[in-house]
């Protein structure tokens, strides 16, 4: 029982209390995101096709089964996932994604789950989706502001599906050095869970960084090719 409610409404209030737990609560949803894409993968990557939509659905897929089976506590991550009407048809690979409307990946982070992250996804396969499309369609979208960060941080997940980590994360900083600077490109950081291609980027002109997953799902087809 609560005797003094303007002291916990108080400590609830207190900045320092509210940015710990957001920073909990985003290092609670890298590492649920990681354990997802990990599941994922080790599962043989199943999914309807190679479309971006397809392989975020399947990865969507393992995020809520993770929550759902989570065991609840005080002022834990709580998340709300935009999924534009997906049925657990399309959140386990056996139908297309695609016939539904995209999409927003977004989880609600803080003590009100009023900071949202928006985890953007993309997939690159030469020649329709190049670590050109990655910049510009995906990164781009937090450094001019038609993404919001949470408090300071972006998050991409990556599907490579005609190349490794190394090689992506290459030719994504050739192209950031290319359009942006080379004070930005992705750079090594530890491993979250299980899961070691994980990059962070730096943009200091919009005051964020952005934590990259990138996917090596080259061994793993599809059920249906396009």
């Amino acid at each position: 029982m609560i005797d003094d409610h303007a002291a916990v409404e108080a400590a609830v209030l207190n900045p320092e209390f509210l940015a710990s737990v957001l920073e909990r609560h985003r290092a609670e949803a890298h590492l649920l995101l990681a354990q997802a894409a990990e599941e994922w993968m080790a599962g043989g990557c199943i999914r309807f096709s190679d479309d971006e939509v397809a392989c975020t659905a399947a990865v969507v897929g393992r995020l809520k089964r993770d929550l759902k089976h989570r065991r609840r506590g005080g002022l834990q991550l709580i998340a709300f996932l935009e999924t534009g009407g997906w049925t657990e048809a399309h959140l386990d690979g056996s139908a297309d994604p695609a016939t539904v409307p995209r999409p927003d990946l977004a989880l609600y982070l803080g003590v009100h789950h009023d900071v949202q992250m928006t985890i953007e996804c993309k997939r690159l396969l030469n020649p329709s989706a190049t670590a050109r499309d990655y910049v510009t369609d995906g990164l781009c979208r937090f450094l001019d502001g038609r993404y919001p960060t949470d408090s300071g941080c972006a998050t991409m997940l990556g599907f490579l599906l005609d190349r490794d980590a190394m090689k992506a994360r290459a030719q994504i900083n050739t192209v950031i050095e290319d359009l942006l600077d080379d004070q930005q490109i992705l750079e090594t950081v530890s491993p979250i869970g299980n899961l070691d291609s994980v990059y962070r980027s730096q943009h200091s002109a919009r005051e964020f960084e952005a934590i990259h997953f990138l996917l090596d799902v080259r061994s793993r087809k599809p059920l249906v090719r396009v």
